[in-house]
């Protein structure tokens, strides 16, 4: 779907009585807290364009690995000790062995808040154009057996992202950050937490300090910080306004997004969301018809908008596509 096949059925899209946010966002005022390991595997997934085949879970993957061990084990009764290194307490010990075990967790990110985290890292990757080789962590000989029976069990996987990018600097960031840590698969696994928590910040922040400058493509905006144990003197009066400043613009997030959800066909699952800015510089590209034509589509919508939430209607549209 082009900004053109989104715009041009504006006009039919259904007014809600109520704002909604689906993409972009990724916090939501509900949430029960991050997993993210789960949104580690969902990223996982997309960085090594591989999934797990249709019916695969942990407890079908236990089984195939004694399978594969039972002529292997010199003495049958190491195997609960086996059991119970790596696959006790949801497998706990499993996924400390390699990150791509996380891949067995991706579908715990698919319905929950998580999703609307991965989805915004998936972005990033599939926009950076980067790719990333198999991972070769330092496992022991058993270990390696977990490996190579979980990769027998991965199909080849390259779905398009729901999402384009709203911030494209930081795609690039976020690839080159991931790449390095997947090179260091240990040090990965004892920092996951900290890297997408880190991410999710720095994406939140910033979007909120580009979301009003939607006729620019976004760029990387100050924002200064200091750790929790340090002070803050008073000549530092960057650090000190910082909160407040990043506080004043995030108001705008919610009100911002929700409108463009609309301009997004919310409807139709297939059609790509794009960013505001994105919206705006290919309108500004399109011939005079088509601007013309747009400008009508977003003229009856605004219309239909008003009366549907009963707000006045104008006197009198603007003539421009930014005014609109």
């Amino acid at each position: 779907m082009s900004v053109s096949d989104n715009l041009l059925v504006l006009d039919e899209q259904e007014v809600q009585n109520k704002n909604f946010v689906n993409h972009f966002l990724p916090f939501r005022s509900q949430s029960s807290g991050l997993d993210f390991e789960a949104i580690a595997g969902n990223i996982l997934t997309v960085a090594f364009q591989k999934r797990l085949e249709k019916g695969s879970t942990l407890e079908s993957f236990k089984s195939s690995v004694f399978e594969r061990l039972q002529y292997k084990l010199t003495d049958q009764e190491i195997r609960p000790l086996i059991e119970k290194m790596y696959f006790d307490d949801n497998a706990v010990g499993l996924f400390k062995v390699s990150p791509e075990f996380l891949v067995f967790k991706s579908a715990q990110a698919e319905a929950s808040t998580n999703k609307h985290v991965a989805q915004i890292f998936i972005g990033f990757l599939h926009d950076s154009g980067r790719t990333f080789p198999k991972l070769s962590n330092e496992v022991n000989f058993l270990e390696q057996e977990l490996v190579e029976a979980f990769q027998q069990r991965l199909a080849d996987c390259n779905e398009d992202p729901v999402e384009s990018p709203y911030l494209p600097f930081m795609a690039e960031l976020f690839a080159q950050d991931l790449g390095f840590l997947l090179e260091h698969p240990g040090y990965f696994l004892e920092n996951l937490r900290a890297f997408f928590s880190l991410y999710t910040f720095l994406y939140s922040s910033q979007l909120a300090l580009n979301i009003n400058g939607w006729s620019e493509k976004p760029v990387s905006k100050p924002l200064f910080f200091i750790l929790d144990t340090e002070k803050a003197s008073l000549e530092r009066n960057q650090v000190r306004k910082a909160f407040r400043h990043l506080r004043v613009k995030a108001f705008d997030l919610f009100p911002v997004l929700s409108m463009l959800e609309y301009l997004n066909q919310p409807k139709d699952k297939k059609a790509k969301k794009l960013p505001l800015w994105k919206i705006f510089q290919d309108i500004n590209g399109m011939d005079a018809l088509h601007i013309n034509n747009v400008n009508g589509s977003l003229i009856r919508f605004c219309e239909r908008y008003r009366e549907k939430r009963k707000l006045p209607p104008f006197e009198e549209y603007p003539q421009t596509t930014k005014e609109l």
